[in-house]
């Protein structure tokens, strides 16, 4: 005969279930007869089985540590070449099932074996755990007595993440998706008690997939079977209630029932406490929940919807979507679900989640939906990769912006295709720690929408956020749901669900609502120390709940609350609940026991601490991992924690995590990197990091890759990395940052041209140059570097010296455009300087670079000419077709790239080239430069004064440029909105650029000059001529000659303040400035040099030059018509009817006013209309009364403002202490004793030019 374990001697086979095999054994030492239970073979095999077996060995330690008389008694647990066994008392006697197999069953026989079996499941229930399948075969008659076994399937109360058991004693809320108590147990208990009682099942179905359908036929009551007592069949009909709240509460209540039905002695082995405070009822969100059902029902419809749910810790956001999901599969919705917490892996790690829910819950949806992308997708998801594992998997195409863009837009076209195969709800909780990529994905799906689907997601408030764009893009949904904490009526609902319909609940409700505000989960866990200290006492089946119950001592918060708990646990408990928590996440069952060793807890011991956690309520069993039920334990569990322990604790966990292994997780890899680092072990730290850093950047997790490649390369720095390391860890860096955030870009830009430079013979180049000339001394140069990376080897090698130029010129453009964005001239003129070395290739493509770089600051400079006709000759350059280093892809980046560059130029300048850029950016292939020039058009519109235009195509966009991730293409809507606003008179536009330009200027952005402007051209919109010179007469003075930018801007914004308060001679000198800063066509930028020759068309009229302001007008109108700049048109054409007004001439007024009319009504901008609407009125009240034109002008506010004749300083007329200022600075107070009206328009302009 066989024996196991050197010691067990196999007798005979007892059974087989659906885990484990049971054997008849003789124990040889004892000569005992023993069962002997082992697990099936074939459940062994592979990652699974590895779970199977930990189970399997947290059954036996589960067992063992109840020891109650109707539970089976164990002993023996070991590991032999066939895997793990334990022992067990051999139960004499019949299995229930065989019983059963005899016919129905006299009542107080079913009454005295429910009792049993009851008795048993109190044990489990006290301790907060769940059996999950009690069946007849579990059951075993002995010596008068029923005694349960198998615990196979054995799960914590709460929320579990599998379904597992014998369908037809399984409880509707374990297939639902609810939470589960011993109450599940309790049903099961009840499909005993019918067979027994009649010799039928009350609902049959084979599978789960049948139980709804069986649920839906009333249960047919036994009495109608069998001869059955009304009482008892009474308690049988409430066992089976498909609802969980009309069956008893606990084993407790069934007891008494079945002792009193039965006429049986008290069993004195019952456990009191009930262990089922962990899932209370749902209550207080109702009319939440119906606002989501409605949603629900919208997208049922086909109209997309998405929602965003905040709440505080312990506020409800998790229940509700766990509530929503129940009725959308109700509802026949293919539900996915997750949490970012458990969430975590590579890049796209939430969404692959959802990925992996899609093909459980939908395949043949799923795999229809993934094929259209499955060469792009196979490279983020594995279970697109085995569905689809004949298409070859697409490689990046070198630039990581269109490459992010590229996955992002098949990620999100998965879904959309997905929802348009079966209704979907996706519920994401915990978003604050959602991965950059896949919160992008999600905001872009949640603002474009798609058919089909409800997006749901939901943020815990007060923790920092992961990605915060694209969650504050999120918080921007509607509807958005603040989740209040429970008035007292819903405390008092959830006490009811715990304690039924005790006496004194309302009372104890307002009392928890003063201590608590309402938190259900603070009031769960005042629930729980009431029951542990008997406070809320369980006698006779009923709960006591004291009328004068105090809270005193218990309310001091949440936090406090936890920490009170953390600090009655046990030593062991503590330490490795510590340990758990620093690893955070969830845990498999082997990682957490590894832990346990690693701190320790070995042997039985670590059992018995994790049993005592999950006791205690700190860890769950979701029936595949254990996990903190809240996150507020987790932190009670890590405050305090001394650093010395921590850094111990971390070392632990980075052990653990190096031994298991990242399964190709780059994030999982880069959280053992930082616990290595954060324990002493910097250099192993550094390398895991480093790698999982590399492969975040690979997969287009840009934002992602940014800590673990800086913390990698502090450290590989200081411990002597080569050159070559360091180059490539810094232009990753450059790069990803370029994309993603710009101040890390910024930080690596210096080190990674350096280090280029260096390899590719940049350094001695340029040392050469002075004698030799650019083109020898780059020979020499390349030569010399050549032979250094010959006999280099190993990392120190590092790419070919063509391959770092290469580099270098790629990293230059990011440099410089980083500097440009920022507007930071002295570092742009330090960075275009560093690209003199490829003069050498003049009329050469890698020439390129030098005309792109110089480029960027001609445009920051104004040279606008100039920088347009450098970038048609890169472009030409860069894809040339013979000669060229550049790959195909290169080149139609190369292309791409210089096109959204001309643009910049072009959109200002209203050239007619803009479009043929415009239709190629969208037509590369590219969905970056597509996007760039979606943003281009939006520019456009903007300028043309076409706002409403421009708000649409950005809502349009929005799921694109959310999916970017990037900052720059929103920098270039902001730097550009500012000067139209001010052009269309657009108050709240300029208000809004202000702060976001104000914002920037916070993070390191030298944009103070444009913030002075808006803040100018504001004060001017509102009447405040003084504060707007104020503001601009210094800049002008401070502004560099050669800024020609913003020197145009600044004097045209001076210029029409100085207009609109009647100081004539002062907007002619401004205007004139304005003008002469773009007289060569070089450096003219149209629009402040359109709006300066209205300015001085309007005031030489004014001083009496009225030829000379009408023929600077014509020219100025006829250019602008050409060039269908509206605005700019329509309001010049308004001066010109003004001056025909002015002159009499009503022909012509009326000629010019239609064409201003025809120009700007049609932007529909309402300040643009007023424009024309004031020649309007000017014509009307002409023919009451004289009119001045000259005192109708755009922007005027309703307090009219004059210039001092002595001054020509802007001064209220009206007010009593009028400030006269000259230049905008006060000088002296005149009170002003004439009004307006009273005024002569000739001598108001008269004096000084200020």
């Amino acid at each position: 005969m066989a024996e196991v374990g050197g010691r067990y001697r196999i007798e005979a086979q007892l059974g087989e279930g659906g885990m484990g095999e049971v054997f008849w054994v003789v124990d040889t030492r004892t000569g005992e007869d023993l069962a002997l239970k082992r697990m099936l073979r074939d459940r062994r095999v592979g990652h699974r089985g590895k779970r199977a077996e930990l189970r399997f060995q947290r059954e036996f330690h589960t067992l063992a540590s109840l020891s109650h008389p109707r539970v089976v008694e164990v002993f023996d647990y070991g590991v032999d070449a066939d895997g793990p066994y334990y022992t067990m008392r051999l139960l004499e006697g019949e299995d229930l099932r065989d019983r059963m197999r005899e016919g129905p069953m006299e009542a107080k026989e079913v009454c005295h074996i429910l009792r049993d079996v009851a008795s048993g499941l109190a044990a489990l229930h006290a301790r907060g755990l769940v059996h999950r399948d009690l069946t007849p075969r579990n059951v075993r008659l002995v010596d008068g007595h029923a005694v349960l076994f198998d615990f196979g399937v054995l799960v914590d109360a709460g929320w579990v993440g599998d379904v597992a058991g014998t369908p037809a004693f399984t409880a509707p809320e374990m297939v639902r998706g609810v939470p589960i108590d011993g109450r599940a147990d309790l049903f099961a208990l009840g499909v005993l008690a019918y067979g027994m009682l009649t010799g039928k099942r009350p609902y049959d179905a084979r599978t789960m997939m049948e139980l709804e359908l069986a649920w839906s036929v009333p249960v047919e009551p036994p009495s109608a079977i069998a001869p059955v007592p009304e009482a008892l069949e009474d308690l049988v009909l409430d066992l089976l209630c498909l609802e969980p709240l009309g069956r008893p509460p606990s084993a407790a209540v069934l007891i008494d029932r079945l002792t009193a039905l039965g006429g049986l002695e008290p069993d004195p082995g019952l456990a009191v406490r009930p262990g089922y405070v962990a899932s209370a009822a749902f209550v207080g969100r109702e009319a939440e929940l119906e606002l989501l059902g409605a949603l629900l029902s919208d997208v049922a419809a086909g109209e997309p919807r998405a929602f965003y749910v905040e709440a505080e810790s312990g506020g409800g956001k998790s229940r509700l979507l766990q509530e929503l999901a129940i009725r959308a599969k109700l509802e026949g919705a293919a539900v996915l679900t997750t949490s970012c917490e458990r969430a975590e892996g590579g890049p796209f790690a939430t969404v692959g989640a959802l990925v992996e829910e899609a093909f459980a819950v939908a395949p043949e949806e799923a795999t229809r939906a993934s094929a259209t992308d499955a060469a792009l997708l196979g490279r983020l998801f594995p279970a697109i990769r085995e569905r689809h594992a004949k298409v070859k998997l697409d490689g990046d195409v070198g630039e990581p912006a269109e490459d992010r863009m590229r996955l992002q837009a098949a990620v999100q076209g998965f879904f959309r295709r997905l929802a348009q195969e079966k209704l979907l709800v996706a519920l994401v909780d915990d978003v604050q720690r959602c991965d950059e990529a896949s919160a992008a994905a999600l905001a872009g799906l949640a603002r474009s929408g798609a058919v089909g689907l409800l997006l749901g997601l939901a943020r815990r408030l007060g923790e920092p956020v992961r990605a915060p764009g694209a969650v504050a893009s999120l918080a921007e949904l509607e509807p958005r749901l603040r989740l209040a904490g429970l008035d007292p009526d819903g405390i008092a609902a959830l006490l009811r669900s715990l304690f039924g319909d005790a006496q004194h609940l309302s009372r104890l409700a307002r009392r928890m609502h003063r201590a608590t505000g309402g938190s259900p989960l603070f009031c769960t866990e005042l629930a729980r120390q009431l029951i542990e200290t008997e406070r809320v006492r369980y006698r006779d089946g009923s709960w006591i709940v004291p009328e004068d119950i105090s809270l005193k001592g218990r309310s001091r918060g949440l936090r406090d609350a936890m920490r009170a708990r953390v600090a009655a646990l046990s030593e062991s408990a503590r330490a490795l609940g510590e340990v758990l928590a620093l690893h955070g996440g969830e845990l498999e069952l082997a990682a957490a026991l590894s832990l346990a060793e690693a701190v320790g807890r070995g042997g039985d011991a670590h059992f018995g601490a994790l049993g005592e956690l999950q006791q205690q309520g700190f860890l769950m069993d979701s029936g595949e991992t254990l996990r903190f039920r809240h996150d507020s334990m987790r932190e009670a569990l890590l405050a305090g924690l001394p650093a010395e322990r921590k850094r111990g604790l971390h070392r632990h966990v980075a052990d653990v995590m190096l031994a298991a292994g990242a399964d190709g997780d780059p994030l999982r890899e880069a959280r053992a990197g930082w616990h290595a680092l954060r324990g002493g072990d910097e250099q192993l730290g550094a390398q895991m990091l480093e790698r999982a850093g590399r492969r975040l950047f690979e997969a287009q997790a840009l934002a992602d890759c940014l800590s673990p490649l800086e913390a990698a390369l502090e450290v590989r720095r200081r411990h002597g990395a080569p050159d070559a390391v360091l180059a490539d860890l810094s232009y990753m860096l450059l790069s990803a940052g370029w994309v993603s955030k710009r101040e890390v870009g910024e930080r690596h830009a210096a080190p990674a041209l350096d280090l280029y430079a260096d390899l590719g013979g940049l350094r001695h180049a340029e040392r050469f140059a002075g004698a030799v000339g650019w083109r020898l001394a780059f020979v020499l140069a390349l030569s010399w570097a050549w032979a250094r990376w010959l006999f280099r080897f190993g990392e120190a090698r590092g790419p070919t010296p063509l391959r770092a130029l290469s580099l270098f010129a790629v990293g230059l453009s990011y440099a410089t455009a980083l500097a440009y964005s920022a507007n930071r001239k002295a570092d742009v003129d330090a960075l275009v300087a560093r690209a003199d070395p490829f003069q050498a290739f003049r009329g050469h493509p890698p020439f390129a670079a030098y005309l792109s770089v110089h480029a960027m600051r001609d445009i920051l400079h104004g040279r606008l000419a100039s920088a347009a006709a450098r970038l048609s000759e890169a472009r030409v350059l860069a894809t040339r077709r013979w000669g060229n280093p550049l790959s195909l892809d290169e080149r139609r980046l190369a292309d791409a790239g210089c096109r959204s560059m001309r643009v910049l130029v072009d959109v200002n300048q209203f050239d007619a080239r803009l479009f043929d850029d415009l239709a190629a950016m969208e037509e590369s292939g590219l969905a970056f430069y597509a996007h760039a020039a979606q943003t281009a058009r939006i520019v456009r519109h903007r300028y043309r004064g076409e706002e409403a235009l421009a708000r649409a195509l950005e809502e349009e966009t929005e799921a694109t440029s959310l999916a970017l991730g990037s900052w720059s293409t929103d920098l270039q809507r902001l730097l550009f909105a500012h000067p139209a606003y001010a052009f269309c008179h657009d108050v709240e536009g300029l208000k809004r650029s202000l702060d976001a330009l104000e914002t920037r200027v916070a993070e390191g952005m030298e944009l103070e000059v444009r913030v002075t402007m808006t803040k100018a051209e504001i004060a001017r919109e509102r009447g405040d001529y003084a504060a707007s010179l104020a503001l601009l007469e210094p800049l002008l003075r401070t502004l560099d000659e050669g800024d020609l930018l913003f020197r145009q801007y600044a004097a045209s914004g001076a210029a029409q303040t100085a207009l609109e308060a009647y100081g004539y001679e002062l907007a002619a000198k401004y205007a004139r400035m304005g003008l002469e800063c773009g007289r060569d066509l070089e450096h003219r930028v149209l629009l402040p040099w359109l709006r300066c020759q209205r300015v001085l068309a309007l005031a030489d009229d004014a001083l009496g030059r009225t030829d000379a302001a009408i023929e600077g007008l014509e020219r100025a109108i006829e250019l602008a018509e050409q060039k269908a700049a509206v605005v700019q048109a329509g309001e010049l054409l308004e001066a010109r009817a003004r001056i025909a007004f002015d002159a009499g001439d009503r022909l012509l007024f009326e000629l010019h006013r239609v064409k201003a009319n025809d120009w700007l009504r049609p932007t529909r901008n309402p300040g643009l209309i007023a424009v024309v609407e004031r020649l309007l009125e000017m014509d009307r009240e002409a023919e009451v009364r004289p009119v001045d034109a000259r005192r109708r002008r755009p922007g005027a506010s309703s307090t009219e403002t004059t210039y001092d004749r002595s001054t020509s300083s802007p001064s209220r007329s009206g007010e009593h202490d009028a400030t006269v200022v000259e230049g905008a600075i006060a000088r002296s107070r005149v009170p002003a004793e004439a009004s307006e009206d009273d005024a002569d328009p000739a001598t108001v302009v008269e004096g000084s030019d200020g």
